[in-house]
């Protein structure tokens, strides 16, 4: 683990970085990075086989420090969009964005807020901050003005309290939110959190941290519509319709409320809010009379004609329960397949992973997918493993190590991954997708 200092000498902070065993310079990274703009430059120094990295900043403040400056929503939101796009930008490039330094002592900003980092051009580096961990305690790194609206806060920190693993592109969708840019934003706020009123809403005040305008009946009437309608899965937040049951972005199966089947509720009301009228409800048959509330197919017990029960009239295929028409058999019940796929970010190359134990490496003998132009990729690199419905990464001893969303796994150890879960399998970085 490499050793970082920071020394303050006539106005200029010079922070050194000096490796240690099994460390080694990257240099593909070293030259990527000097010519971006967003990167401090960063000087090599060797000495017999010890390797020293230098940066020298000047005419800059550290985000831990800021001189004791306030700012507000507009400026520290800035701040957070510009190291979101610096990290993304890594990751297009092919560099790895955990060789960004994310600490706030070495994030540096100028008097116009722009944002200079440092990369340090190492690999077998361990020594990195957690991005999510980085972006949950920058708040506190800044002192706000006075009486400013400080209601985005409570969005901010929500993101993270979900309680779902940290992901870069869910975050920067809350950020542009947030920022009032116009796109949409599917994470489930809190039903308390405060919500800004837009500047050219004419309608009476409305009271902070209540959800809707109560003077508003016919926006009120909408909003009450649309949740009735909309699902948020519990593991990524992600939002759904009513009738879906799994997931379109994690996979996972949807809970729904007490009540709601299939896009149809108890006591005979369908989605659309209507209540069937006694012309349209069917006669009750026996078995609805025992049980006025239907239940689901799974939980039905087939009619017996020794015990005095009647058959259900028309054509019903097995799986019979008390809902009209025809069921399909084992509708309820059938799990949507899973197609699995990886998505190579250098070529942009769809590899379906199509046995359970699916290996990747550089070595075309013993592996399903041959990594054959880049010789960081050990020979058995990875597994993707195939459980039902889960999905796993497995780590086969490899020499530069194997990422899940930036942070780097045990090895032959096994790591559930979802649907947009990034994969990096030393600097070669796949995208793990199910469809």
């Amino acid at each position: 683990m490499s050793k970082i200092t920071t020394k303050i000498t006539s106005g200029r902070i010079i922070i050194t970085n000096k490796f240690t065993y099994p460390e080694v310079l990257y240099e593909r990274e070293l030259n990527v990075s000097s010519s971006l703009g967003a990167f401090l430059p960063v000087i090599v120094k060797k000495s017999g086989k010890t390797t020293v990295l230098e940066c020298i900043v000047q005419g800059l403040n550290p985000v831990s420090h800021n001189n004791g400056y306030s700012v507000n929503k507009t400026y520290f939101l800035k701040v957070v969009d510009q190291l979101i796009n610096i990290i993304k930008k890594c990751e297009d490039l092919g560099l790895s964005s955990n060789h960004i330094d994310l600490d706030p002592d070495r994030i540096f900003l100028d008097p116009q807020g722009t944002v200079r980092c440092i990369l340090w051009p190492v690999l077998n580096n361990y020594n990195y901050e957690e991005k999510g961990l980085f972006f949950h305690q920058l708040p506190g790194f800044f002192s706000f003005i006075p009486g400013e609206n400080m209601g985005f806060l409570n969005s901010y920190y929500a993101f993270f309290s979900s309680g779902a693993p940290f992901s870069i592109n869910n975050f920067q969708r809350l950020i542009k939110y947030l920022m009032g840019r116009k796109e949409e934003y599917s994470y489930q706020a809190p039903s308390d959190q405060l919500r800004e009123k837009p500047k050219d809403q004419k309608s009476r005040e409305t009271p902070q941290g209540i959800e809707y305008n109560p003077f508003d009946e016919k926006r009120r009437i909408k909003i009450i519509e649309e949740k009735r309608r909309t699902l948020f899965c519990m593991y990524c937040g992600t939002k759904n319709t009513i009738e879906s049951s799994y997931c379109s972005f994690c996979g996972k199966p949807l809970v729904k409320p007490n009540g709601v089947n299939g896009g149809r509720t108890a006591g005979g009301v369908s989605d659309k809010g209507a209540a069937q009228t006694p012309a349209e409800t069917p006669a009750p048959s026996p078995v609805q009379t025992r049980n006025q509330v239907p239940t689901p197919v799974r939980d039905q017990i087939d009619p017996d004609p020794a015990a005095g029960q009647a058959p259900p009239s028309g054509t019903v295929v097995l799986g019979y329960n008390e809902r009209r028409g025809t069921v399909v058999l084992g509708c309820d019940e059938l799990p949507a397949p899973a197609y699995p796929y990886l998505i190579r970010e250098k070529s942009r190359e769809k590899i379906p992973v199509d046995k359970p134990v699916f290996r990747i490496g550089s070595e075309r003998e013993y592996c399903d997918y041959f990594v054959s132009d880049n010789s960081y990729v050990s020979r058995s690199h990875a597994d993707i493993v195939t459980r039902g419905n889960h999905f796993y990464v497995v780590d086969k001893n490899s020499t530069n190590k194997t990422y899940v969303d930036g942070r780097v796994i045990k090895r032959e150890t096994e790591v559930e991954v979802f649907s947009g879960s990034e994969i990096l399998l030393a600097n070669e970085k796949f995208t793990f997708y199910v469809e």
